[in-house]
């Protein structure tokens, strides 16, 4: 059951290149489906999460849709 304001994300096991993320999801906002992703960064304090949301319809045919929405 998808539930408000809550997502999940997956590990990327199609990645190819850095410019692909590292997870792939999607997340609920005010009842409104996006994708999401992120990418694993080093920074000074240590390793991080670089996010970015966008429209699930939107971006529907760059993704596979299957289990772990894989980005291609």
């Amino acid at each position: 059951m998808e539930r408000d304001n809550s997502g999940v994300l997956f590990k990327n096991n199609k990645k190819t290149s850095d410019k692909h993320p590292d997870l792939t999801g999607n997340i609920i906002i005010n009842g409104k489906k996006y994708r999401l992703s992120a990418w694993t960064k080093q920074g000074n304090s240590g390793k991080f999460y670089s996010l970015s949301v966008s429209d699930f319809t939107a971006s529907a045919s760059t993704y596979n849709n299957n289990d772990s929405d894989s980005w291609l």
